[in-house]
């Protein structure tokens, strides 16, 4: 054999070795085809690795979901009865609790403003007199009998508020609320509450409450902002309940004073508890 003939088998054998053989059309396979070759081989090898139950998961996974389009309300409906509950509890449960509280609280709201006793006609604050608490259910009573006032909740006198203790039994914040919002009328004290009260501001002047003219008619119990007496109209703050016969009579202290307070509704019915004490 030539020299020649040996330089072409050389260069025969270089070349069959770079270039990939056809395939079974006669064409050279692509880079793609190559890489789907080996990604299937890959995914043959996965798949032979996996257990049956594995390979049941994927395929469920897999698996197209009929429910996708529609509702989850229509989707629960048409579940298959055992896994209706786990769907259930997945989709709906947090929006059901949510809306079984909103109810309970709309309905306790609505319970609760139906059934609330109506605001009374008249109030009357007392200040550290709690132990005569019998005694002020009894004039409440009478008063309220007087008026002709059927309904027990119309007339409320109580003595158990204080503003002159240590804070933890203080009743001032309360105090200043109730009688913003008009729920306290008239007030009653010792001396010292009394005089606490008007500078608080808390006193209404009994002329216009009374009026001119039926102011005088209690002259002989006219007291000022301390709790003293006074013969000035226009220095009147409130009466000495030791002047009242109903006062005295049901066992009440007589140093104490009253006053009105926020009187907005129930003027009329001030004006009245004053004639029913009865100052003579």
């Amino acid at each position: 054999m030539s020299a020649d003939d040996d330089s072409r088998n050389v260069d025969d054998e270089m070349k069959s070795r770079s270039v990939p053989s056809s395939n079974a059309n006669g064409n050279r396979p692509s880079t793609a085809d190559a890489d789907q070759g080996d990604a299937g081989h890959r995914a043959r090898s996965l798949t032979a690795s996996l257990s049956p139950e594995q390979l049941n998961a994927v395929a469920a996974l897999a698996k197209n979901n009929q429910y996708e389009h529609q509702s989850s309300w229509k989707t629960l409906r048409e579940l298959p009865l055992k896994e209706r509950m786990t769907f259930f509890v997945e989709h709906f449960l947090l929006a059901t609790i949510a809306i079984v509280v909103a109810l309970a609280l709309i309905i306790t709201f609505v319970v609760s403003y139906v059934t609330k006793p109506a605001d009374p006609d008249l109030t009357v604050q007392g200040f550290d007199m709690s132990n005569y608490a019998s005694q002020l259910t009894t004039l409440s009573n009478e008063f309220a009998s007087s008026e002709g006032l059927s309904d027990q909740h119309s007339v409320d006198i109580t003595g158990d508020m204080d503003i002159l203790t240590n804070a933890t039994s203080d009743d001032s914040a309360k105090l200043l609320a109730m009688v913003s919002a008009g729920q306290i009328n008239v007030v009653f004290g010792n001396k010292a509450n009394f005089t606490s009260l008007n500078k608080r501001g808390l006193i209404t002047s009994v002329r216009s409450v009374l009026g001119e003219s039926a102011m005088k008619q209690y002259a002989d119990a006219w007291v000022n902002a301390k709790g003293a007496p006074t013969t000035d109209p226009a220095k009147v703050a409130g009466l000495d309940l030791s002047h009242a016969t109903k006062w005295k009579s049901a066992g009440l202290p007589s140093k104490t004073y009253i006053g009105f307070s926020n009187v907005q509704k129930s003027k009329k019915y001030a004006r009245h508890f004053i004639t029913f004490l009865d100052f003579g």
